[in-house]
């Protein structure tokens, strides 16, 4: 997990948006996807959740980071080690 926020740490550097909330926008950027259900395990964080919808948008090119990112499988625990 920490190497994976190693390689998206420049998202919460240049974004108005928590790291949950943009791992909430990432998938629903998909026109596919038509909801997220994020674990929530106390107030601070569904207030923050809730809030998603008001936090900023994730730009196109960091969307296009993020797409590599997940297909050179940084998001897969197994992998994230492997890739630098």
């Amino acid at each position: 997990m920490l190497k994976t926020l190693e390689h998206i740490g420049f998202l919460t550097e240049n974004l108005s948006a928590s790291i949950g909330q943009i791992a909430i926008k990432f998938p629903l950027s998909e026109p596919l996807v038509a909801s997220v259900l994020p674990n929530i395990t106390n107030m601070p964080q569904l207030q923050e959740f809730a809030a998603t919808s008001d936090a900023e948008d994730i730009p196109q090119e960091f969307m296009e980071q993020l797409h590599q990112f997940y297909d050179d499988g940084v998001f897969v625990p197994e992998k994230a080690e492997r890739v630098s």
